[in-house]
């Protein structure tokens, strides 16, 4: 039975569970347009790190759909002398941010014994949501022994049929897939939240490009990918489908561009492992040429690991300069993944090259990185807009301008002479 049919059923297997759920209108007078809130990009943050996913099961109620991994948390001994956590898990709904305005609230706690604790935890939170529009949805998932939260800020768009009008779940358990990426013929069930009678499904062999540097002043539309194929399944048939080309387009309404999207990424995704892989990023450090030298190679280990000590000159060094560069583009993976990797979207190109920022600003438009401390110079300032996209609700797009190349260009340098780089601006 596919998940949609239980998803108001929740299920959560534990010594105990305590549900608090507050829906609330309320105005909080300050926003948090002028709060720095770079720590959600931060790994080290907080122990935790949570999938989520949002479903709009109609036009006033959306699921938040929230998985913890126990093996994250911090277990103590309770006065029964067992080992025990304790997690928990709030949200607020903004629909507007810098003016602060709330229009609905939750939260749930619960407690997990060490011997008892299943691997992973799925709490389903009902949200309130009523007008056609962009929402903000602020997430706060803490580990109550470390004390130490994750917060997460999610786009919930309810102006148009999007990727969260689809539930994505595991056809062997009927649990929800926190991903819309997949193995080559790996199976999963999607659900449409209307009672449509067939699915439209687009099959696209081609894969998406990576972002082109902050200075480029090409203009770059939104990505409209033209099928190889398309097919409609009607719903007696059921809608169990396999990963068979790089990118599927599951549609209800013909006449919309939007839809759910599910693509293929590697089999360890967020990770990047074999030497194909490792290239692929170098091409925001390399020339066009070096780069098809490197990928074209028959022995391209060999030239990941020439390029690597050529720019340190060093073994340890070298070992260093891979380890922060790939655990960057590890991280822009968790943080920035949409309809492709997150290493090859804007923000995920700018978290390679530049770091995690120093500042980082939310506003209804969109989001302010920041990089440097000095007050006397001029600090490095990105801004990525959000915009509609027929293939996720996390597309934000770079601002680009010829003035960011010599920061580029320095940048890269650096890296290249075997620094890593970090704003001293």
């Amino acid at each position: 039975m596919p998940f949609y049919k239980k998803i108001l059923t929740i299920k959560i297997v534990l010594l105990s569970a305590l549900i608090v759920i507050l829906a609330s209108c309320s105005v909080n007078k300050t926003g948090i347009s002028s709060v720095n809130v770079s720590h959600v990009y931060n790994p080290g943050s907080s122990n935790l790190f949570p999938d989520y996913s949002i479903f709009h099961k109609n036009d006033s109620i959306s699921m938040l759909m929230v998985k913890i991994h126990t093996d994250n948390l911090l277990y103590i001994r309770n006065k029964n002398k067992e080992y025990e956590a304790k997690v928990n898990i709030k949200y607020r709904v903004y629909e507007d941010l810098e003016r602060g305005i709330i229009v609905d609230t939750g939260q749930v706690s619960y407690s997990v014994l060490r011997n008892q604790a299943q691997k992973e935890i799925i709490s389903y939170l009902k949200i309130y949501c009523p007008k056609k529009k962009l929402y903000h949805l602020e997430l706060q998932c803490k580990d109550m022994v470390k004390r130490r939260p994750r917060h997460v800020f999610l786009l919930l768009d309810k102006r148009t049929e999007t990727n969260q009008n689809y539930v994505l779940s595991n056809p062997k358990n009927n649990e929800p897939l926190f991903r819309n990426n997949f193995n080559r013929n790996e199976e999963f069930w999607i659900e449409p939240a209307n009672s449509a009678n067939e699915l439209k499904i687009s099959y696209i062999n081609k894969e998406f490009p990576l972002a082109l540097p902050p200075f480029s002043l090409v203009n770059e539309p939104i990505e409209i990918m033209k099928p190889d194929s398309v097919i409609r399944v009607p719903r007696e048939k059921g809608f169990r489908f396999s990963q068979n080309c790089e990118i599927l387009m599951f549609q209800t309404d013909s006449s919309k561009q939007s839809g759910q999207l599910t693509t293929i990424f590697n089999e360890y995704y967020p990770f990047v492992k074999k030497a194909s892989e490792l290239i692929e990023p170098l091409r925001y450090l390399t020339t066009k040429s070096e780069y098809k030298k490197m990928i074209e190679a028959k022995n391209k280990k060999l030239k990941l690991d020439e390029f690597w000590l050529s720019a340190s000159k060093d073994f340890n060094k070298a070992r260093e300069l891979i380890r922060i560069f790939y655990s960057r583009v590890v991280f822009a993976n968790v943080f920035f993944s949409s309809h492709k990797e997150g290493w090859k979207t804007d923000r995920g190109m700018t978290y390679i090259i530049f770091g995690p920022p120093t500042t980082v600003y939310k506003s209804n438009k969109g989001e302010r990185w920041i990089y440097g401390e000095n007050q006397r110079v001029r600090p490095l300032t990105f801004f990525f807009e959000i915009k509609e996209s027929p293939y996720t609700t996390n597309y934000y797009k770079l601002q680009r301008s010829a003035s960011y190349k010599p920061y580029w260009m320095n940048a890269v340098k650096r890296w290249r002479s075997g620094t890593v780089y970090v704003s001293t601006i």
